[in-house]
């Protein structure tokens, strides 16, 4: 997918079945491969100067006269756009200080804007630079790092987020070991990963979009999850199938590329999972539903807890 010159190979462990890439780049030459127009590093401004749909011209299609005029249209625009791939945790009750989040990978800080606006204190911890001095600029507590044991007290946090992080840990278990640490009793993890476990990489071979090693280095089955989540110390895990067709998209578009078919058409698909139009949100959104109601997502979003002692 980053074009990076060299091979990389994806392997299955005999004993547990995990699929991952090995040999893998260090730690400290990961960051290397990720390209310079990576999606989550930039923020909306970059990506409309990119060339990339305006989400907020579309957005308000839903507002304009004719649509609300029209009984229940607008509540069909939700259902059909309501995606899974964002959640935000459960607030614990009313309390001084207020409840406090991590969010590991939190690129510039939009997801964290929403939890503040929510009541939560919010922290974050982004391995590039760039997207945490942003999120530094907009009054955020962000550190430029990943996490780390012994960075946080025991017990200090009600929540933590990982949107597509978990993917791209060198040692998950022990990160998610540390997870359970500061988290206090009963409180609540959150992540989003791409599904090892569904249809599309069978049928896309090296071609799905979720592959890209070497900085996808796990794959993850909601199976193979939950028993690491388990053995990590969560409880009440619960796996949400992603009503989402980026992959799928994503991976019609390297296909393309690659058999050198229909340049322009390719790399509009190339960029839709990184910015999704509204159009297409809705072209795709039947079949969506039906893979995720079939858990046959290519995406999945998690729920789980921290095992009370």
């Amino acid at each position: 997918m980053f074009d990076t010159g060299e091979a990389f190979s994806i392997v299955r462990c005999r004993g547990c079945g995990h699929v991952y890439v090995n040999p893998r780049p260090t730690p400290q030459e990961i960051l290397r491969y990720y390209p310079q127009d990576y999606g989550p590093h930039h923020n909306a401004a970059e990506k409309q100067a990119s060339g990339a749909a305006d989400a907020s011209r579309e957005t308000p299609v839903y507002l304009s006269r004719g649509v609300r005029a029209t009984p229940g249209l607008r509540r069909a625009y939700y259902w059909l756009t309501e995606s899974r791939d964002v959640v935000f945790p459960d607030r614990p009750g009313r309390r001084h200080p207020p409840p406090r989040v991590l969010e590991l990978g939190c690129s510039d800080g939009d997801y964290l804007r929403q939890l503040q606006e929510r009541g939560w204190e919010c922290v974050g911890l982004e391995p590039a630079a760039r997207p945490a001095e942003r999120a530094r600029q907009r009054g955020l507590d962000v550190h430029c790092g990943v996490l780390e044991p012994g960075m946080f007290e025991p017990a200090s946090f009600d929540a933590v987020c990982a949107w597509h992080v978990i993917e791209h840990l060198h040692e998950p278990r022990q990160v998610l070991q540390e997870v359970a640490r500061i988290l206090r009793p009963g409180g609540e993890l959150l992540l989003s990963l791409p599904n090892y476990g569904c249809w599309e990489p069978h049928v896309f071979g090296e071609y799905w979009y979720v592959n890209q090693p070497p900085i996808h280095l796990q794959h993850f089955t909601p199976r193979s999850l939950r028993r690491l989540l388990q053995n990590c110390g969560f409880e009440e895990i619960e796996i949400l199938h992603q009503r989402n067709l980026s992959n799928v998209v994503g991976s019609v578009a390297l296909w393309l590329r690659d058999k050198k078919l229909l340049a322009g058409l390719a790399q509009r698909l190339f960029r839709y999972p990184d910015r999704p139009t509204l159009a297409g949100q809705l072209a795709l959104a039947i079949p969506a539903r039906v893979l995720a109601a079939c858990r046959q997502g290519g995406r999945i979003t998690v729920r789980a807890r921290r095992r009370a002692e």
